[in-house]
């Protein structure tokens, strides 16, 4: 009763239903859309509300078989901010493809720091601005779990509004403009998850991608941009699962403030404002310990390190950044294995995140 009660109360509604354009098995899909309103707080928005909806779509009579995802996300916040976004990674049952992207539009007022990992609390400014984002990748198999491909990323700011200007912030708001920067490059994935909700113990990810932002590509900015993402989940007691992270993100100079890399938000450093610290590189770990309580319902405790800093001015470096938390993971779809996920987490300078989604954060 108590888990229908939950249900119930996060809105979720789950529809199935198997593609009938064959009486093949193999040729068949069982389609699982799993939709919600969302509630929830974070650093960068406030309280927050809006609805998610995720369409998850694994080949019948497999359950090694990767899953394809597709999902939308509209969210409106305390802070007056707004994002309307959609995601897919869509493949096929034999894996010969992988076409992956997340775009969005939105208004998000958001505080500002300024560059480096040292950046003290009173340089805090808050600009408001729309913006459109988009990463796209096209990969093709060369083994058995290695794809090769290119990828596409853009992020135009527009309709800048900048706080009155002083003495203390006038250097801050000349880093915050409109511009586009637009990039392609290619990548390697090497990838062993069959759902990308909740992989499982004994499943790997390493990912490497390198860009180039240019005027070719229509970009305002000319800079190189390199990112490694390692993932490992392994079996830690009856069905439970310890899951790895560690990332690794180069910018050259000429990145706008906007594209440095960032610490904080939903899945990396959770409890921090995203953003709080950005510079041209980032080092970041992460892990979480996921375990069955009941039935349908699970528990995870998270820990996470990193920081952002720059090699060629060593000044504007600081200290290693933490941050914990702990998670609760209500099963909305048993067969497939997907999971309501709600977190908590503090970052070590005390700021705190609750976060609502479907799947795991990584």
């Amino acid at each position: 009763m108590v888990k229908y009660f939950l249900a119930a109360f996060y809105g979720i509604f789950v529809l199935k239903a198997s593609a009938q354009d064959s009486t093949s098995v193999k040729d068949k899909w069982n389609a699982t859309m799993l939709a919600l309103p969302t509630l929830g707080t974070s650093p960068e928005t406030g309280f927050y509300a809006g609805a998610s909806a995720t369409l998850d779509l694994a080949p019948a009579g497999d359950s090694t078989a990767r899953h394809s995802v597709i999902g939308a996300e509209f969210t409106y916040t305390a802070n007056k901010q707004f994002i309307l976004s959609g995601r897919w990674d869509i493949t096929n049952r034999n894996r010969d493809f992988i076409l992956f992207g997340e775009n969005s539009w939105m208004k998000f007022p958001e505080l500002y720091w300024g560059i480096g990992g040292n950046t003290p609390e009173k340089n805090e400014i808050l600009y408001d601005a729309y913006r459109i984002e988009m990463e796209n990748g096209f990969y093709r198999r060369f083994g058995k779990n290695l794809f090769i491909g290119i990828d596409q990323q853009l992020q135009g700011m527009y309709s800048v509004k900048l706080p009155a200007e002083t003495a203390e912030n006038s250097s801050l708001r000349k880093e915050i403009r409109s511009g586009l920067a637009s990039g392609f490059g290619i990548g390697a994935l090497y990838d062993t998850r069959s759902n990308l909700l909740n992989p499982r113990p004994g499943e790997y990810l390493m990912m490497l991608h390198a860009l180039y932002f240019s005027p070719v590509f229509g970009s305002d900015y000319r800079f190189p941009h390199g990112h490694a993402d390692f993932r490992c989940y392994l079996k830690a007691g009856w069905k439970n699962t310890l899951a790895l992270q560690a990332t690794a993100e180069v910018f050259g100079e000429g990145a706008p403030f906007r594209l440095q890399a960032m610490l904080g938000g939903s899945m990396m450093l959770r409890g921090y404002y995203q953003g709080r610290f950005r510079d041209q590189n980032q080092v970041t770990a992460q892990a979480e310990y996921r375990m069955v309580l009941w039935r349908w319902l699970g528990a995870a405790a998270f820990a996470a390190m990193g920081d952002a800093f720059s090699l060629k001015h060593p000044e504007r470096n600081g200290r290693l950044k933490s941050a914990a938390g702990l998670g609760l993971r209500i099963r909305v779809d048993k067969k497939e294995n997907t999971s309501l996920r709600l977190d908590y987490a503090v970052a070590d300078d005390n700021s705190r995140g609750f976060y609502i989604s479907f799947g795991e954060a990584f």
